[in-house]
């Protein structure tokens, strides 16, 4: 019991866990610069691996 009481505190405020999520996740818009590496290109699109759990879609034209 004494184990489960201590992780939960451990893990903080519900404000500081957005925080956290804030301070990860970010919005991106045509015409941003992003630094990446190419997964995949064909004829239509370049696949671009951002580092987040999709991939960036390039069109090749």
């Amino acid at each position: 019991m004494l184990t489960t009481q201590i992780a939960i505190n451990d893990i903080g405020s519900a404000e500081d866990f957005l925080a956290a999520i804030e301070g990860t996740i970010r919005n991106f818009s045509d015409g941003d610069l992003v630094i990446g590496t190419v997964v995949q290109i064909d004829r239509e699109e370049v696949l671009l691996d951002v580092g987040y759990k999709t991939e960036g879609v390039i069109p090749s034209r």
